[in-house]
């Protein structure tokens, strides 16, 4: 229903006026990487979708991340509740993705192993999808190097703006 929410909030934006619905991008970290992941497969309503420290298969997540009983505070277990996990999970409908996709991750994060981004990346490559994926080295589930933040910041600028066709104005072409 965390999907539902969202797009309610997203259709009555624009029909506010406030959004434009051929400009929407939708990006996030961590719980918003999964959510990310989830909109992509779920809706081409977004000209470009960026997944950040984002779980992609709630199944693996479980048994890899360094709180695995918190997806079982939600969903029980994946052997006691298989059917939930892999509804829930966005790489098990990553083949209705037609939206532009950025992935980032720590390649050192615990808490969402960076092999969720691997496994949604290959997906979409092996199906010939418009996919970047960026692993930053040393980072965990947070990016702290400034360099590297920066260099998150100009990449959702540069990714963004060239699918919804603007102009950024403090880069260089």
């Amino acid at each position: 229903r965390d999907y539902d929410d969202c797009m309610t909030g997203v259709d009555y934006c624009i029909a506010q006026g406030w959004a434009d619905p051929d400009r929407l991008v939708c990006y996030g970290w961590s719980y918003g990487g999964y959510m990310s992941f989830w909109i992509v497969t779920q809706t081409d309503k977004f000209k470009a979708v960026s997944p950040g420290a984002g779980l992609s298969n709630l199944y693996s997540m479980y048994s890899t991340t360094d709180i695995p009983h918190y997806l079982g505070w939600f969903f029980g277990t994946p052997w006691d509740n298989e059917e939930m996990y892999e509804r829930l999970s966005a790489i098990r409908h990553v083949k209705e993705v037609k939206s532009p996709v950025l992935i980032m991750h720590g390649a050192n994060d615990a808490r969402v192993p960076p092999e969720q981004a691997v496994e949604f990346y290959t997906a979409l490559k092996d199906l010939g999808k418009d996919v970047t994926f960026i692993r930053y080295p040393r980072e965990g589930h947070g990016i702290r190097e400034p360099r590297h933040q920066v260099d998150r910041l100009r990449r959702y600028l540069r990714f963004f703006s060239e699918h919804v066709n603007l102009t950024p104005v403090t880069e260089k072409p």
